[in-house]
């Protein structure tokens, strides 16, 4: 009788909770009367009877203490049975729960039965016969009123409907008896299985172990940090701002058209201050290469710029420095298209106003084609390899093809030197481009050996910004100056690479036409005029005044912070994934792609005005700065070691720009790519956000935090994934009265920006004390178990819906020995990805439960499996067991169907108490 009586005890624990609201749900009608006593006047001589032969057994049974004597018996009999199980087959916690119900229920059947026998009987007929004279009614009412016979009255009747509930559910209780009991003895015959690699003791030395070796780790690499912002400076240095123009005619005409304090030292600090200080001098240029002594590229004839350029190239050895004086370049000299301006035609068709500068007599466009890839090595089987390489042999022997790249010399001799086959290594990919340029004839630069310390790009300040994201979009948009400074400074016609180089309408018009066109034509220069206007064409000569006006609006454009740029809050708050543009939540066409909008608008130029290229290229947009290029590498290349100092220094350049153009937002997302790609991904966010406040004097106080995004295409939502101690130093609960998310939230909660999830919040100094980020999750964890009280999953939830502790599909029907873990109060990543929770949080959460030794399963909304793998396996690997990741349909239960069955299959606890206890 053990096991029988263990497991209807069980059946009572979960039953009676149950039991209990149903029988008072059926009293409350009689429960109002008796708090009435003008409804109690009203009731019928034989109602008044029975209340007060109620209170008289009530008194009669609480004298002799019959039901406390049978609840007693009771649960001593539950508590034998329950003790005579092996340890651990049932929670201690619901072990009391069991024996204290075993004790309700027979102390319910006892008053029951106390209710409808011979005394109750006798009472009744006695009461009856009083309540026949009218002073007996009278002083019936009286005494009923009094409280003790009230008293007893009520409870009477929450017992008696109590035991109706009872026994209707009499059946279901005896069913869910039987199925307990056959689960009792199957999990009788079961070994517990324990395993010591995942005990809980060795899952804490594993967590400690992690955590130290992540905090030394994070330790030597913000030392690194450091000394980089305290290495001797370059000699010499860049200028801050660039120099102005010497013409001043020029100048006068850039003032009228853009700002009448440019290039005044007020007006360029009050710029300067919003492309920030130079903490680890990435706007250091080096000085000028040997073979370059002496010659200014800029002041060369347009015929000496194709040889200057072949002698520069990366494909060959370094030039000396007597191939490049002027006599050298004369004998190779290049082919141009010339063409002779009328005085009207050297105004270049500017309405009368502010007197525009000239354009020379006599017009020369070098026959030179430029193209640009910034990050790496141009990839192998991408279509600007194709497309660039194919027209620079069409063309071989009219133009020269140029790739303007940020490689150094050095790298591509190193590539060049290391023996075939090559594989996999580093070098590859380099060696790959270089051969394929000598193959097409490309002239490779580098930029860095032009564009150096005594001769920089007019945009080198933004290009150096932009070149700190360290990714796509950054270098589209270094590329969108780096273009403008290309064409400046030599002329010709700039291409982006997935531009196809063949007319997309007859006759097809060859490339030198078109350089020979655009110099005789009325405004002396092009873009890609078309439905719109595109600036992945500019066709033009050195030194023009359109491209100078460029420049310059470019620079400005750096003096206005993320809301301006995209015209306030509201539009930011937009839904932009899944939308046909929805490359237009980056800030690259914004910043720095459209600047030619800006420029046509201030000369008062129609696309129509600009001459066509549709002849001779045919547009083709790759978007390259918002996904890989075509053919190009799913991911980037991981960091080496030794270079993942230098990768935080740009991402703290960075960060610092954007809390000043994003109004105090330290925006992770925006760094989190490149922070995976380091060996360390967990030391480099420890070390970047412990060394990061010693980056920010003179600075906006960080107020927001932005470390949750949506993905472009599917919009499946990505999070920052932070170690434990990074996540402490945010001070998440800080609420800031200004920060840039203020406007749109009413209650400071996190607001949706550029389909990045902005909320407020501070960063602590790595000196002060960090909280316990475990115990803010343990708060919103619950733990669900089975009827006997095993541990069947863990689940945890935002605030707003913790507490809510009901039996959920999540755990039903797992395989034996399985745990399930779910996040999040809604089936959606989003919601998931909003908990925030760590895998180090859930593992001490197991320990403390004790619960380590199992497999674990994480339940997944449908298409999330792959999203969640990292946190698996993170948690894998700290647990020593195995993590799978399985996805779950969870629908709300039918209309009119109860979702609270009599025995739940499982139920939920608060972890706090649990962990306490």
């Amino acid at each position: 009788m053990t096991r029988p009586t263990a497991a209807r005890a069980v059946a009572l624990a979960h039953a009676l909770p149950t039991l209990r609201d149903d029988g008072r749900d059926a009293a409350r009608g009689r429960l109002a009367e008796l708090a009435d006593p003008a409804q109690l006047a009203r009731l019928a001589d034989a109602e008044l009877a029975g209340l007060l032969a109620d209170a008289a057994a009530m008194a009669r049974i609480r004298s002799v203490g019959s039901a406390a004597r049978a609840a007693r018996e009771a649960a001593e009999l539950a508590r034998a049975a329950v003790d005579a199980l092996p340890p651990g087959r049932l929670a201690p916690e619901l072990a009391e729960r069991a024996v204290a119900a075993a004790g309700s229920e027979a102390r319910l059947r006892h008053l029951a039965a106390a209710l409808d026998g011979p005394a109750h009987r006798a009472d009744t007929a006695r009461w009856t016969a009083w309540l026949a004279t009218p002073a007996g009614r009278h002083a019936a009412l009286d005494e009923l009123r009094g409280h003790t016979e009230l008293s007893g009255a009520r409870t009477a009747a929450l017992t008696r409907a109590a035991a109706a509930v009872l026994d209707l559910r009499r059946p279901e209780l005896a069913a869910a008896t039987a199925e307990l009991a056959e689960r009792l003895a199957a999990a009788l015959s079961e070994e517990p299985a324990v395993d010591p690699v995942a005990a809980p003791s060795a899952v804490r030395e594993r967590l400690r172990a992690a955590a130290d070796r992540r905090t030394r780790r994070a330790a030597r690499l913000a030392d690194r940090l450091r000394s980089l912002a305290h290495r001797s400076p370059a000699d010499p240095a860049a200028p801050a701002v660039p120099r102005p123009p010497a013409d001043p005619v020029l100048l006068a005409w850039l003032r009228e058209h853009t700002h009448p304090g440019l290039y005044t030292e007020e007006f360029e600090a009050e710029l300067a201050a919003w492309y920030g200080t130079d903490p680890f001098r990435l706007r250091e240029l080096p000085p000028p290469p040997p073979f370059l002594h002496g010659t200014d590229p800029g002041t060369l004839p347009p015929e000496h710029l194709a040889p200057l350029l072949r002698r520069l190239s990366l494909t060959r050895s370094a030039p000396s420095a007597e191939e490049l004086t002027p006599r050298a370049l004369e004998r190779d000299r290049g082919r141009t298209a010339d063409a002779r301006r009328s005085p009207e035609l050297r105004g270049w068709g500017r309405p009368p106003g502010p007197a525009a500068p000239p354009l020379p007599e006599l017009t020369r466009i070098p026959y030179l084609v430029h193209g640009i890839w910034l990050g790496g090595p141009l990839p192998a089987e991408s279509v600007f390899r194709h497309n660039f390489g194919r027209a620079a042999q069409q063309y071989a022997g009219e133009l020269d093809f140029v790739l303007w790249t940020d490689l150094p010399r050095a790298l591509l001799a190193e590539a060049a030197a290391e023996p075939a086959p090559p594989g996999a290594t580093p070098l590859a990919e380099v060696r790959s481009m270089l051969d394929w340029a000598r193959a097409h004839g490309v002239h490779l630069i580098d930029l860095y050996e032009v564009f150096h310390a005594g001769a920089p790009m007019r945009l080198h300040l933004p290009f150096v910004l932009e070149t700190a994201k360290q990714l796509p979009r950054g270098h589209g948009s270094a590329s969108d100056h780096l273009r403008v400074d290309i064409v400046a400074r030599f002329g010709g016609a700039y291409v982006d690479g997935d531009m196809v180089f063949a007319g997309a309408l007859a006759p097809t018009e060859r490339l030198t036409a078109l350089i020979d066109r655009v110099a005789a034509a009325r405004l002396g220069f092009t873009m890609n005029p078309g439905l719109g206007v595109g600036n992945d064409v500019i066709v033009a000569p050195a030194r023009h005044p359109a491209l100078a006006l460029w420049s310059e609006c470019a620079r400005l454009n750096y003096g206005r912070s993320q809301p301006e740029i995209f015209g306030g809050l509201d539009t930011m708050a937009q839904p932009f994934v899944a939308r046909i543009r929805q490359d237009q939540r980056y800030l690259a066409p914004h910043r720095s792609g459209r600047i030619h909008h800006e420029v046509l608008r201030l000369l008062g130029l129609d696309v129509e005005q600009l001459p066509p290229t549709k002849h001779a290229l045919t547009d083709s947009h790759e978007v390259s700065w918002a996904r890989p290029i075509a053919g190009g590498p799913a991911t980037p290349r991981r960091v080496a070691p030794a270079e993942a100092a230098g990768v935080l220094a740009r991402c703290v350049t960075f960060l610092r720009w954007q809390l000043i153009a994003r109004e105090g937002d330290l925006y992770l997302s925006a760094v989190d790519p490149v922070i995976r790609r380091l060996p360390d991904p967990d030391a480099g966010w420890l070390a970047l956000l412990t060394a990061l406040p010693e980056f920010l004097d003179g600075l906006p106080p960080i107020t927001s935090v932005t470390d949750l995004r949506r993905r472009d295409g599917d919009g499946l939502p990505e999070r920052v994934d932070l170690p434990p101690e990074a996540e402490a130093l945010l001070d998440r609960a800080a609420r800031p009265g200004r920060w840039i998310g203020a406007r749109a939230s009413r209650h400071g909660e996190p607001v949706w920006l550029l389909d990045e999830r902005v909320a407020p919040a501070a960063l602590r100094p790595p000196a002060g004390p960090l909280p316990d980020l475990s115990a803010a999750h343990t708060a919103l964890a619950e733990a669900a178990f089975d009827p006997f009280g095993r541990l069947l999953g863990l689940w945890i939830r935002p605030e707003r819906a913790a507490g809510r502790r009901r039996a959920d599909r999540r755990f039903a029907e797992i395989a034996p020995g399985r745990l399930r873990l779910a996040l999040g109060s809604a089936p959606s990543l989003e919601a998931i990805h909003e908990l925030g929770v760590r895998a180090e949080t859930v593992a001490l959460m197991l320990c403390a439960l004790e619960a380590t030794g199992r497999a674990v399963e994480l339940a997944a909304p449908i298409g999330g499996t792959e999203a969640l793998r990292p946190f698996a396996g993170r948690l894998a690997a700290l647990l020593g067991q195995p993590v799978t990741v399985v996805e779950q349909e969870l629908r709300a239960p039918e209309p009119g169907r109860p979702d609270r069955p009599l025995v739940p299959a499982v139920h939920h606890l608060p972890v706090g108490p649990l962990l306490s206890g």
